[in-house]
């Protein structure tokens, strides 16, 4: 997808009105379960649109996320939370079941649209009790397919195989496909806010779909409206359940006061909110009865904080209370202990990193002693190496987030003493994420990953000079998506012998598989060959993957074994290219695009790092170690060499296997 699409047209479509006729069900297909449930992506509040090329933007609807699963006839609904609300829309699963999909994982949400063709939380909680045919479910992602893992695609990849799924039902609902314009943020804001929606998303167009909060999402919104927790209510002295509903907002762990909202209610809403009010009812209050104003705390009547409302409201007074609310409905898809107030960041520069869940940004992370020299050839300090990492963070991280980490840390520099660590310890900074993961002697030991450029300043605090990777993705840990090759060279041959790891290209090719070479930044040239979503899907176990890797590399041994080498043995690499294929066993790692590496520098030029390059641009580079930190901005600027990477589908198919005589029998593949 990816077009321009005019302003109108967004608007148009936005406010189609769904089909009231339920669709005739299809016949059955072979039953294949549906997909697993996976924590959705959550957009970062931002004050304004981001700019520049990169960026796509879809309307902010106000409804309930739902992150659905479906296969044929079966379909399960999920909330944000993993809620399981299937029973609450049978109309929107009747539809979903009546498009006969393959076995799929969509993102979006679920909302009802008002007079105006606006989504509308009220709305949509009259919808689910009185008029379910009002409700729509506007799907914009797509994470699984038919056994294919499509997250580490690029977004535009993925809406456009979303809208293929869809076909024209997307376009008539009640199952719509969310389009989408490119450029233009400010504009698109301006008057989706003039027409009374909610606020826009902006997207990376060319990010992975990241689970929690994450960078490339952002929103923007039109007004104010956030979610609170009710704590109490003030009794009506006009015969009404109550006269307003007391709110609270979580801070360092504990609530506060945030005022309260007296409008927004009908009779009905507040019959059924009296009735939850008194099954909740405690003595005491959970915010510090200090913040609360006395007249108000007089004849307060607290409950258990376990009701989520969300709230419009014209902003807050100096005293951080609600001013001017209006209730806008309960969040039964949210739990209280996650309400916490949101606040707008700066958007930044086009690849600047906003704020995650949590708090954290780049710029939340102190760098103690960012003088500090860690290279002392090329003088690259602990701040050139992490204002290094943030520019080539848009390029890094496609690669390097969610994958386990083994790092080489040199916190006092490669004069003193380097080490490789892991596991994560005591020490592990707070924007990593943890990873239990089982042993061969059956332990579980706690590993770590980074999700966003915040982990990478935080590996730059540390010293790590080098990130090695994972072959598979943190959620598919038993399912490697890639096969690397690095063609090692014995000291003394020339870079031009190395080169012709085109040779490693053409057995691949040869196999279906395209590859793309990495400079190593060392002596040698990795031949990377991406997994993507192919016939055996995410089912790939690692024991295939090292037998297949294995048997390419003695297959280009076989053909020029004075050349090649694919044993460990250095005896038997003298005057050869030594072919390490043991990089795809299970707990092997490889170095990532765009790391730094801790070897000698060449001087002015900047520390050495591992880059991408196309076929092309290897056969006239003279090094392996020929770009450094000091060539980041003309990186940046440059087209990407592997920007087909994750649009390949390819895979380990079975004539290739037979051809290398690759069992792929019974525990293969995970079931």
């Amino acid at each position: 997808m990816g077009r321009d699409i005019p302003d109108d047209e967004v608007l148009d479509h936005l406010s189609e009105a769904p089909s009231k006729a339920p669709a005739k069900m299809p016949p059955s297909r072979k039953h294949i379960p549906p997909p697993a449930f996976v924590e959705p992506a959550l957009a970062t509040l931002v004050d304004s649109p981001p700019e520049g090329p990169d960026w796509l933007f879809e309307a902010k609807f106000d409804g309930y996320r739902a992150v659905v699963a479906v296969s044929g006839r079966e379909v399960r609904i999920h909330t944000r939370s993993g809620l399981d609300w299937t029973d609450r829309f049978p109309t929107i699963v009747r539809a979903l079941a009546a498009l006969d999909l393959p076995p799929v994982l969509l993102d979006g949400e679920i909302v009802a649209l008002d007079t105006n063709g606006l989504s509308n939380f009220n709305s949509l909680q009259r919808a689910m009790k009185d008029d379910q045919a009002a409700l729509s479910y506007y799907v914009f992602d797509l994470l699984a397919e038919a056994g294919r893992d499509w997250g580490p695609r690029p977004l535009v990849a993925r809406k456009a195989r979303l809208a293929a799924l869809l076909g024209e039902a997307g376009k008539t609902g009640p199952v719509f496909y969310t389009d989408h314009v490119t450029g233009g943020g400010g504009g698109l804001l301006a008057t989706l806010c003039e027409q009374g929606f909610e606020g826009i998303i902006a997207k990376r167009a060319n990010g992975p779909y990241q689970p929690g909060r994450c960078h490339d999402w952002l929103k923007v919104k039109c007004g104010n409206r956030q979610e609170f927790v009710i704590v109490g209510w003030s009794p009506s002295t006009h015969g009404r359940a109550f006269a307003s509903l007391l709110l609270g907002l979580r801070e360092d762990g504990a609530l506060r006061y945030a005022g309260r909202v007296g409008s927004g209610f009908d009779a009905d809403t507040q019959a059924g909110l009296e009735a939850r009010l008194h099954a909740l009812a405690r003595k005491t209050p959970t915010v510090a009865a200090d913040s609360v104003p006395p007249a108000i705390a007089r004849k307060a009547r607290w409950v258990k904080p376990e009701l989520v409302a969300e709230i419009a409201f014209a902003g807050f007074t100096g005293d951080r209370l609600v001013r001017q609310g209006r209730f806008m409905g309960l969040r039964a898809d949210k739990p209280a202990r996650a309400v916490v107030l949101e606040k707008a960041e700066p958007v930044g520069q086009p690849g600047g990193q906003p704020v995650k869940e949590g708090g954290l940004s780049m710029g939340d992370i102190a760098l103690t002693h960012p003088e500090r020299v860690l290279d002392p050839v090329s003088g690259l300090t602990k701040q050139r190496l992490a204002d290094y990492l943030e520019t080539v963070a848009p390029r890094m991280l496609p690669y390097a987030a969610g994958r386990l980490l083994s790092l080489l840390r040199c916190p006092e520099g490669t004069e003193q003493a380097c080490f490789f660590q892991r596991h994560a310890g005591a020490g592990t900074p707070a924007p990593w994420r943890r990873k239990a993961v089982k042993e061969k002697d059956g332990r579980q030991i706690d590993y770590f990953y980074l999700t966003d450029a915040a982990g990478l300043r935080a590996a730059a605090q540390m010293g790590v000079l080098e990130l090695h990777l994972w072959g598979s993705p943190v959620r598919k840990l038993e399912s490697p998506d890639r096969l690397v090759f690095d063609l090692d060279p014995d000291a003394g041959l020339p870079f031009t012998k190395v080169k012709a790891a085109a040779a490693m290209r053409d057995v691949l090719a040869a196999l279906d598989l395209a590859s793309f070479p990495l400079l190593t930044g060392g002596k040698g040239v990795h031949v990377v060959a991406p997994l993507g979503p192919g016939a055996a899907g995410g089912r790939r176990q690692w024991p295939v993957v090292a037998a297949f890797a294995k048997a390419v590399a003695e297959q280009l041994v076989e053909a020029n074994p004075d050349a090649y080498v694919a044993t460990m043995s250095k005896a038997r690499r003298q005057g050869r290219i030594f072919i390490d294929h043991f990089r795809n066993t299970r707990g092997s790692s490889a170095i990532a695009p765009y790391s730094t590496r801790a070897k000698p520098a060449r001087g002015g030029g900047g520390t050495p790092i591992a880059c991408p390059v196309s076929w092309e641009e290897l056969a006239k580079v003279e090094r392996a170690d020929f770009y450094a930190t000091a060539d980041a901005p003309a990186l940046m600027r440059r087209a990407d060499p592997w920007a087909r990477y994750f649009e390949l589908e390819q895979d380990l198919g079975a004539a290739a296997c037979r051809v290398l005589g690759v069992k792929v029998g019974a525990g293969a593949y995970n079931g």
